[in-house]
């Protein structure tokens, strides 16, 4: 049985959900997180929203993260001293919307949907660079926020950026090239926002994006390979850009690893990380199958790390790593789910169709996960407002939305999901 086709208020709806999501971070922040919620609330209480919960496409995935709300609540509850314990699965909010968010915007698919995707996490890229050069060049800081706080700042330009590198699986035309500058554009901008973290991924998501249109686009070798070795070039330029003009910070994280190796002194801030990842390593075997709880995550520590760091440890409100957070906070049960929501792009990605879209909608899944993946060994991302929103509804997208149209019912028979005639809803 078909689902309904979608209205024209789905449809404005559904494209203030991708904008908010894509394009206007830069300027909207933290509060990116309220406009999803409120598009999502808006989406979900239409006429035709309990029809499509019944007849979209099924997709294994949506257990994944209805699995992981519950075992998370399983494990607070477990840990919980008292109610406010247990509170803290309200963080993790998010995860129930991705099943009537991706069945509602599989109602929106189209062909060029991955182009789209592409097209506006380009323009936010953009945005997010003009908001670093006004903020570094013009008022003169050393450390780039935007509305938000400067990790968020950082890791949504390199994920934008790498994210528009979907255009190249999609668009067939010429202009197509034009996404090879989006990651150019975030590595730059990450590198003058004095924050560190997000830098680590540019390798990453660098060597994912290479091997992966070396293996799907076999024709444009010889210019992939020519463009790796530009894109090489270029970061070696924008690197010596960057430490003329002193902006230093950013970079000297990519040099922790070698520090580490050589047994090297470190700084401050990755001296406390390390010390947070030591003590965790000894709370996780405190309390390995349900953990301390989310709020208790960080006192768990304490008897793990040396006595004269314990104050500072306690000024902050979680581990600086998502694997710790979760491992201390909800144990063996954390672990699993978080790393079973991190993969679950790319496990939907393999329970559908293999379209025309399916090796632009793999690669934005892969990106996604590793992405994030990356980002959770220097921060916390899941189980926090704004990136929370952000995996969910993108996940939702790219396995709802970046899908070839299949077809719906309009009460007049069928049609295909994309066409530009509004029904019902």
């Amino acid at each position: 049985m078909s689902a309904p086709a979608p209205s024209t208020y789905i449809r404005w709806v559904g494209y203030a959900i991708l904008l908010s999501l894509f394009v206007l971070p830069a300027l909207v922040g933290r509060n990116t997180s309220v406009t999803l919620a409120i598009g999502a609330l808006l989406l979900l209480f239409s006429p035709s929203s309990l029809k499509t919960l019944r007849q979209a496409s099924p997709n294994p995935v949506d257990w994944i993260f209805l699995g992981s709300f519950v075992a998370l609540g399983l494990a607070f509850a477990l840990s919980s001293e008292d109610l406010n314990d247990f509170k803290y699965i309200f963080n993790f909010a998010p995860y129930l919307l991705m099943v009537p968010l991706r069945k509602q915007f599989e109602r929106l698919a189209r062909m060029n949907a991955a182009e789209t995707v592409a097209w506006m996490a380009f323009a936010g890229t953009v945005l997010f660079t003009a908001v670093a050069l006004f903020e570094v060049f013009i008022e003169g800081r050393t450390r780039v926020y935007g509305p938000m706080n400067s990790f968020q700042f950082a890791y949504t330009t390199m994920l934008l950026g790498f994210l528009s590198l979907a255009g190249l699986f999609s668009d067939q035309s010429s202009r197509r090239w034009i996404f090879l500058t989006g990651p150019m554009l975030a590595v730059f901008t990450v590198m003058i926002s004095g924050t560190r973290g997000a830098l680590l991924a540019a390798p990453v998501l660098t060597i994912l994006s290479f091997v992966f249109a070396m293996v799907t686009m076999p024709k444009h070798r010889k210019v992939i390979l020519f463009s790796g070795v530009g894109a090489v070039a270029l970061f070696a330029v924008l690197l010596f850009i960057a430490m003329q003009l002193g902006l230093t910070r950013s970079i000297s994280g990519l040099d922790v690893p070698r520090q580490l190796l050589a047994g090297e002194k470190l700084d401050k801030s990755s001296f406390e990380r390390l010390t947070m990842l030591q003590g965790a390593w000894g709370a996780f075997w405190d309390s390995p199958i349900w953990g301390h709880g989310w709020r208790d995550m960080v006192p768990a520590i304490f008897p793990h790390v040396p006595p004269e760091t314990v104050a500072r440890m306690s000024s902050f409100r979680h581990l600086h790593n998502g694997y710790a957070n979760f491992g201390v906070g909800a144990g063996l049960i954390g672990v699993i789910s978080f790393i079973l929501v991190l993969a679950a792009p790319v496990l939907g990605t393999f329970f559908m169709p293999r379209d025309s879209q399916f090796h632009a909608r793999l690669f934005l899944a892969l990106t996604l996960a590793l992405g994030f993946a990356t980002f959770e060994l220097t921060y916390i991302l899941l189980g926090f407002d704004y990136h929370g929103f952000q995996f969910v509804f993108m996940t939702a997208v790219i396995l709802g939305f970046v899908r070839d149209p299949v077809a719906q019912s309009t009460g007049f028979g069928t049609r295909e999901v994309g066409s530009d005639t509004a029904q019902t809803a």
